[in-house]
C-alpha cells in the first residue's frame, strides 16, 4: 500500500475541484497499479480543466502503456501542443508512437523531446536517446542511430 494515497484521497475529497489534486492523486494510483483509479481521477481532473497538462500526459501515457494507442495518440499530442518545451510530453508522445509502430513520427518527437532536455547526462536523457536510438534503427538508418551517441 502506497502511503501517499489517504493524504492524497483525503486531499480530493477536501477539494473536489482542484484538478491538480485529482491529477496527483492518479498519478499515484498508477505507480499504485490501481490503473481502474488513476484513469477515473485523470479524465475527472480533465473534466475540470481540460488543458491541464499533467492530466493529459498522465492519461495518455496511461491508456498508451495498456494498449489503447488510438485513445492515448489525440491527449498526448494536446499535452505537447500545449507544452512544446516540456520534454515528457514529447518523451510519452514518441514512446507511445515507438510502441505502435510509427518509427519516424516516435524519431521526430523524441529528437524534439532531447532538444527540450538539454545536453544533460541524466537517466531520463540516456533513455530518450536509448529509445530515439531504437527509432532510428528500426525506422531510420543505422548511420542516424549512431550519430546521436
Amino acid at each position: 500500500h502506497n502511503k501517499a494515497l489517504p493524504p492524497l484521497e483525503t486531499l480530493v475529497l477536501e477539494t473536489p475541484n482542484s484538478s491538480d489534486s485529482h491529477a496527483e492523486l492518479a498519478a499515484t494510483y498508477a505507480t499504485s497499479s490501481n490503473r481502474e483509479g488513476a484513469e477515473k481521477e485523470f479524465r475527472r481532473a480533465l473534466e475540470l480543466q481540460p488543458h491541464h497538462f499533467p492530466a493529459l500526459a498522465g492519461l495518455g501515457n496511461l491508456l498508451a502503456r495498456t494498449g489503447d494507442g488510438t485513445a492515448a495518440m489525440p491527449l498526448l499530442r494536446k499535452a505537447t501542443q500545449l507544452q512544446p518545451r516540456a520534454y515528457e510530453g514529447h518523451f510519452l508522445l514518441g514512446s507511445a508512437l515507438n510502441r505502435s509502430g510509427q518509427f519516424e513520427e516516435a524519431r521526430v518527437e523524441l529528437e524534439t523531446g532531447v532538444k527540450a532536455w538539454g545536453r544533460e547526462r541524466t537517466a531520463g536523457f540516456l533513455s530518450t536517446r536509448a529509445r530515439l536510438g531504437r527509432a532510428w534503427q528500426v525506422g531510420g538508418t543505422q548511420g542516424g542511430a549512431r550519430k546521436i551517441f
